[in-house]
């Protein structure tokens, strides 16, 4: 499951979802979490008109094939189910997350909560209900320890569709540190034979 701020990053979220188009993994999040993005996809992007939320988020769809939305973790018997530790305000991602892992197919699926917030969403405090909480970064590691060459496809496809400005391996890669996926990184760094771009020039 992707938090909002997985989403809004525009290199992160291309890398996320070329690594499900590459098969790795299957997207999910809620109509709350679309519409945190929409309130605030210019502000973290600087888009110059909000338009660009709803075509991105239209992207996002296709490419999990308009299977993404998770239903039912509004519900009061869901919402009891999120433990205390969690924050008030990130109750509805915790119980959407917790309500994909009641759903899963026992030892065949394993759910993610992808989400840079940890401090309000402590990766121990869902973790006995079957969710395992990763930053964006250490969910990126997590799929190339699994499957570096699915992992690295993914990655080409990434640069290759990002045309209009270019990106770079650099500046990728420089995208991918500051998301804190530092064994891809560095993996990629070798197997390309390129360092990480210093600075941040563009939106990451």
């Amino acid at each position: 499951m992707l938090d909002t701020c997985a989403l809004l990053p525009p290199r992160l979220s291309d890398v996320l979802f070329d690594l499900a188009l590459e098969g790795l993994y299957l997207p999910h999040w809620t109509a709350e979490i679309e519409d945190e993005f929409l309130r605030n996809f210019q502000a973290v992007t600087g888009a110059a008109t909000s338009g660009g939320a709803a075509r991105r988020l239209g992207a996002f769809r296709a490419a999990a094939r308009m299977r993404h939305e998770i239903f039912g973790h509004m519900d009061g018997s869901a919402i009891a189910r999120v433990p205390a530790a969690v924050d008030k305000k990130d109750v509805h991602v915790a119980s959407a997350a917790l309500t994909l892992a009641r759903f899963a197919e026992a030892g065949v699926d394993k759910v993610f909560l992808v989400t840079a917030n940890l401090e309000d969403l402590p990766p121990g405090a869902l973790a006995i209900q079957g969710v395992v909480t990763l930053t964006p970064g250490g969910f990126i590691d997590a799929l190339h320890v699994a499957d570096p060459e699915r992992v690295r496809r993914a990655l080409t496809r990434t640069l290759a569709d990002l045309k209009n400005p270019p990106y770079t391996a650099a500046e990728l890669l420089a995208a991918l540190a500051l998301h804190g996926a530092s064994a891809t990184v560095k993996s990629l760094s070798k197997a390309w034979g390129v360092a990480p771009a210093k600075g941040r020039r563009r939106k990451r």
